[in-house]
C-alpha cells in the first residue's frame, strides 16, 4: 500500500508500524473505497492527509486500487490521548460519477449542443473507450482529465447500443456494462 502525490506519483509505503487498520472494498462497475487507520505519528498520516494525495494498493498481478482521500479525522480517547488518525477515500472510477458524457463531446459549449444524443453501438469495450476518449481525454479542453489515457481496446464483451445526452458517465457505463457482460474501472 503506496501513498501518491497530487501527480500520481508514489511519495512513501505504509509499513505496520504506520498501520493500526485498513478496509478496501472493490464493487463490480461501482466506485470502490477504501479506510486506513494510521498512528497520529506516522510521517505517511501527514501525507496521506493532503488534499489530492492517495492510495495506490499492487498484488502479485499489478494494480488493485488506486484513489484519493476524501477525508482524514484524528481519533482520540482518554485512553490513547496521541489518538490515530482515520483516513478515507474511493476509487480512481469516482471521475465517472462527476462527469457527463455529451451529446456532442466535440462541442466546449454545453449551450451550444446541436447534436440530440451520441450513439455508439459496437461490443462494450469499444463504446466504453469511445466515450471516455471523447468526453474525457480529447474533448474540449475544460473537460480532460490530465493523466487519463485510455487503455488499448481488445474488443471484449457483446454488442450493445449507448445513446449518451448529459447522462452521468458512472450511469451510463454501468448499464452498458452489465448488458454487454463486462467489468469496467479508472485506475
Amino acid at each position: 500500500v503506496e501513498v501518491r502525490d497530487k501527480s500520481l506519483g508514489r511519495v512513501g509505503q505504509l509499513s505496520g508500524a504506520d498501520l493500526v487498520g485498513a478496509e478496501f472494498i472493490l464493487r463490480h462497475n461501482e466506485v470502490g473505497s477504501w479506510k486506513v487507520n494510521l498512528h497520529s505519528t506516522s510521517t505517511m498520516a501527514d501525507l496521506l492527509r493532503t488534499p489530492g494525495y492517495g492510495l495506490i494498493v499492487t498484488g502479485p498481478d499489478g494494480v488493485i486500487m488506486s484513489g484519493p482521500m476524501l477525508s482524514a479525522s484524528l481519533v482520540q480517547s482518554q485512553d490513547d490521548v496521541e489518538g490515530g488518525w482515520t483516513i478515507e477515500g474511493v476509487d480512481d472510477s469516482v471521475i465517472l460519477t462527476e462527469r457527463l458524457a455529451y451529446p456532442d463531446p466535440a462541442e466546449g459549449d454545453v449551450t451550444a449542443q446541436t447534436i440530440a444524443y451520441d450513439i455508439r453501438n459496437d461490443v462494450v469495450e469499444t463504446v466504453l473507450k469511445e466515450y471516455v476518449d471523447a468526453n474525457l481525454v480529447s474533448g474540449p479542453a475544460a473537460r480532460v482529465v490530465s493523466d487519463l489515457i485510455v487503455a488499448t481496446d481488445l474488443g471484449r464483451g457483446e454488442t450493445v447500443y449507448g445513446s449518451a445526452r448529459f447522462d452521468k458517465m458512472q450511469d451510463l457505463f454501468y448499464g452498458l456494462g452489465q448488458t454487454g457482460g463486462v467489468g469496467f474501472t479508472v485506475e
